[in-house]
């Protein structure tokens, strides 16, 4: 299971939504410049706020994932360093580990 310092300071490049298949890509550039993509399927929200309430950043400052097994979705919230919260609702979610 990733923790939610694991992914401090990779900087968001890119989000993707195929609204037909119902599936997102979360395309991220990690601490060893290396590209990591979370993929959704199943997904049934997406919430992208870009308000920069804390100044403008690309870079994560943390992340909750809650998979509990008895839920029949899943949610990731990536909050980022301009104090935007992006969450990500489905029913299922891969996060890379490194």
């Amino acid at each position: 299971m990733i923790d939610k310092e694991s992914m401090h300071d990779w900087m968001l490049i890119e989000i993707s939504l195929n609204w037909e298949a119902a599936s997102v890509s979360v395309v991220f550039e990690n601490q060893m410049s290396l590209v990591r993509t979370v993929t959704a399927t199943e997904v049934v929200e997406l919430y992208v706020p870009r308000k920069n309430e804390w100044g403008p950043s690309r870079c994560v400052n943390a992340i909750a994932f809650d998979s509990r097994p008895s839920q029949q979705y899943h949610s990731l919230s990536i909050e980022m360093q301009s104090g935007d919260v992006i969450r990500l609702v489905a029913k299922d979610i891969n996060i890379p580990t490194d």
